[in-house]
């Protein structure tokens, strides 16, 4: 009998792909419909749902939406999460609880140049958004200390993205500004923010392929938590580049002052070595050219 994985935010850039990969690796992708802020539509929704596994993807993920409406964001990470864990509680299910979080809980030193991140580094999150995450993650530690429900493993993203994701981050928004110039014979301005920052990017196909692993990885802790990252740093200016140069687009990058923030790190660098090692998973590190492809494969 096929293993079963219940998805939440399925139809987000990465659920989506997350059930193509479970369909053609043997398990059956389970999506949960309806409002995950109504406790009694997550009651049934779990009722009704035959799972193995739970990989909530389910959240509120951009920072300035976090920002806007906090109450809307404490509902959807933390509130949706605990009904998650709350139902299955009541239903007397177990399940592996899989939980997208995010790299930005950490703390990085102001100006600091050579911090690389990892699971026992400093917790104090920056923004409203990384503050829902941590406060999701302590809830799923209390309940899988608690109660006798399966066990559940965090996984702290990094930089994860991909042509097909919506919204306004960083490199999704800037392929659909490159993208909207194409055609032009004139060299085009596209505005932006400060491209002289490090960050560690790593490719979707490598986020679902350590997913896959969670997935059977027999673990005895009722909770644990890993890094997902590449461990490699990339300048935003050389990736904007090597986009613009992938789309035969000629374009100059405009400084945006508006688009500067003063708590930007200069770099973020992790170490997935912990996840690496237990879930006998690889990153793939790259040239900024095969970044890219690995960005725009359909």
């Amino acid at each position: 009998m096929m293993p079963a994985v219940l998805i939440t935010g399925h139809a987000g850039f990465l659920g989506t792909r997350l059930q193509t990969a479970l369909s053609s690796s043997g398990f059956k992708a389970v999506l949960f419909e309806g409002d995950i802020t109504d406790f009694k539509n997550v009651q049934e929704q779990l009722s009704k749902s035959e799972f193995d596994s739970i990989v909530h993807l389910a959240g509120i993920s951009n920072v300035k939406d976090c920002e806007e409406n906090p109450a809307k964001a404490v509902a959807v990470n933390v509130q949706g999460t605990a009904f998650l864990l709350e139902a299955l509680v009541r239903l007397k299910r177990k399940a592996r609880f899989v939980f997208a979080s995010t790299g930005q809980v950490y703390h990085i030193p102001e100006g600091a140049k050579d911090v690389l991140l990892n699971e026992q580094s400093p917790v104090a999150p920056p923004n409203y958004y990384a503050k829902t995450k941590w406060m999701a993650e302590a809830i799923i530690s209390q309940y899988f200390s608690s109660f006798d429900i399966g066990n559940a493993v965090v996984l702290r993203l990094f930089n994860h993205s991909h042509s097909s994701q919506t919204g306004p981050f960083f490199f999704p928004s800037l392929y659909r500004s490159i993208l909207a110039k194409k055609g032009s014979v004139q060299k085009e301005s596209i505005p932006v923010g400060n491209l002289e920052l490090f960050r560690d990017f790593s490719s979707v196909d490598d986020l679902i392929a350590l997913l896959l692993k969670v997935l059977v990885r027999d673990l005895v802790a009722p909770y644990s938590v890993f890094n997902v990252s590449s461990g490699q740093t990339r300048k935003l200016r050389d990736l904007a580049e090597a986009l613009a140069a992938n789309l035969e687009v000629n374009v100059e990058f405009q400084l945006d002052p508006s688009r500067l923030r003063s708590d930007d790190p200069y770099l973020i660098k992790a170490s997935s070595e912990k996840a690496q090692s237990v879930f006998n998973w690889k990153p793939h590190v790259g040239t900024d050219a095969e970044y890219i492809q690995s960005f725009l494969k359909p």
